[in-house]
């Protein structure tokens, strides 16, 4: 990495000074956040401990502790757009989530054979096994409650009575639409915004582009500009940063032979209350990032199209009823609510979890699998009882 960093400039001690402070954040939280599952700053200060809280970095930006110790626009904006997998931004959020590069280069990327569903085929041998009855087109309409506890869940018309209920659906629709919430409930989690949304593009394509990587980044030429648009004025960026994923370089099996898939993902707004976006719009801010592509190096990519499939934040909000068609769950702001997501335990009904993107550790398929395990040592009493 330090070698790579000195062909754009970086001094290769700066890179090396990062890379550590990055790796004493990740230690930190993973302490705490990811192997205990505490879920509010009230947790961190009573596990923690003043002096050792103080080390997380929270009076700073995540792009202002980057800026503070890599000079060269290109690997400050390659460590600021870390920040994707959470969907959110480098400006906005706290320094401790520089700890992402450490979860990257300590553990590596990993691929799953044959396409991501067959992690979902997996856990569903697994339920299989274990006797687990899974009932499938089933919607789920209803959480019934009764005082301080749910009673169960009404699914097809038909109630199903619980001891304990987990919803795997994000925290405020969940409360909005399964539990009928009134306003000024909903508005104490209002801290909760969503973070942004995406324009998925899947792509089949005749040929290849070889000088492609399995991951790329397409950077915006205004990060800064780039990130304002999405975050902050909720519009979608003239010059978006484009984050491409090309599975044929690791499983050429993805494609048939000849051909290759794309997936293609700019950062966008989730849906905003006033003047949504139209599928027009859309449409052409699709032409745009193809255009980008185009003018990167993928010569001809529209021309070469042979399927391609579409998602909106509209799509993504009816398909699985995340809030505002977020794709990543709640953004992660210093002041608005410190990168904390909802507690995974109700805060109104005792029997009542939550997993998924909305609720800590966050987003993403790692962190949403933990979201699950940590759930269940809360509700098992796994965690020594205390919760």
């Amino acid at each position: 990495m330090a070698a790579e960093a000195e062909k754009v400039g970086e001094a290769a001690a700066n890179v090396e000074r990062f890379l550590e402070y990055c790796e004493n954040l990740y230690d930190l939280v993973n302490e705490g956040y990811f192997e205990r599952g505490l879920d509010t700053v009230r947790d961190f200060r009573r596990h923690y401990g003043l002096a050792k809280f103080l080390r997380f970095d929270f009076f700073r930006t995540m792009h202002q502790a980057v800026s503070a110790q890599l000079t060269t626009p290109h690997m400050r904006q390659a460590f600021d757009f870390f920040i994707k997998y959470v969907g959110s931004s480098a400006e906005d959020a706290p320094a401790f989530m520089n700890c992402l590069p450490t979860i990257q280069f300590r553990y590596d990327l990993w691929y799953v054979d044959g396409g991501m569903y067959n992690i979902a085929k997996g856990l569903g041998r697994l339920m299989d096994e274990l006797g687990i009855r899974v009932h499938l087109d089933c919607e789920v309409s209803e959480i019934r409650k009764s005082g301080a506890r749910v009673e169960g869940v009404v699914a097809g018309g038909v109630f199903h009575p619980a001891d304990i209920v987990v919803s795997n659906m994000e925290v405020i629709p969940a409360y909005r639409e399964l539990l009928g919430e009134d306003a000024a409930f909903l508005r104490t989690l209002e801290k909760f915004e969503p973070a942004c949304s995406g324009l998925v593009i899947d792509l089949g394509i005749k040929g290849s582009y070889p000088a492609l990587a399995h991951h790329n980044f397409f950077y915006s030429g205004s990060p800064k500009e780039h990130f304002d648009a999405v975050f902050r004025k909720k519009e979608l960026s003239s010059d978006p940063t484009i984050y491409l994923v090309a599975p044929c370089v690791t499983d050429p099996s993805a494609a048939p032979a000849g051909c290759s898939v794309l997936k293609i993902l700019p950062h966008i707004p989730h849906i905003r209350d006033e003047k949504p976006y139209t599928k027009a719009d859309y449409t052409a801010f699709r032409d745009v990032v193809l255009a980008k592509l185009e003018r990167m190096g993928l010569d001809g990519l529209r021309s070469r199209i042979v399927t391609e499939d579409v998602l909106t934040p509209d799509d993504i909000k009816a398909m699985y009823y995340s809030n505002k068609g977020s794709i990543y769950g709640v953004v992660s702001d210093r002041k608005l609510n410190g990168a904390f997501r909802a507690p995974k335990r109700s805060s109104r009904y005792s029997n009542l979890f939550f997993v998924g993107g909305s609720v800590n550790p966050g987003a993403g398929m790692p962190m949403v699998a933990l979201s699950g395990m940590l759930a269940c040592d809360m509700l098992t009493g796994a965690i020594g009882g205390r919760k």
